[in-house]
């Protein structure tokens, strides 16, 4: 379980790292009303089954506490990606009038976007030595879990 959810995040670090080919990062171009990069599009099957088994609760509280979060600001990531998929059918982009109010709202989905991903991509950086960590004192107490 613990390999697992590593190699998702180390997957996770890989799309959001600025210096891949693609980084993840979405921009608004008001001259042709369309943003502009590149999306991001996951599932957390590994975390989930450790919740679902009820293996996370093996981990200690801190990290269960900080994986959580890294796995909510994951949702947020794809909360303001699915904001921008679909803004193109929101009544602001089909019938506003004023091009401004058009720009903000897509502006903010960047935004905030963004900004989840740089969250999320510290997230990781600083929760991927706990786990290997874990997994290391977990096979030396010959836990069944890992």
């Amino acid at each position: 379980m613990l390999e697992a959810i590593i190699e998702e995040l180390t997957s996770f670090e890989q799309m959001v790292d600025p210096k891949s080919i693609n980084p993840v990062k979405l921009d608004w171009n008001p001259s042709i009303r369309d943003f502009q990069g590149y999306h991001i599009s996951v599932s957390t099957p590994a975390f989930q089954s450790s919740v679902n088994s009820g293996n996370f609760s093996l981990l200690p509280s801190k990290l269960q506490t900080q994986l959580g979060n890294l796995y909510l600001t994951l949702d947020d990531c794809k909360l303001y990606n699915d904001q921008a998929l679909n803004f193109y059918s929101t009544p602001i982009f089909s019938f506003s009038n004023d091009q401004n109010v058009v720009n903000r709202e897509a502006t903010r989905i960047c935004t905030n976007f963004n900004d989840k991903i740089s969250k999320l991509r510290g997230q990781i950086k600083e929760i991927l030595p706990k786990l290997e960590s874990e997994k290391i004192d977990k096979r030396y107490s010959k836990t069944e879990w890992v």
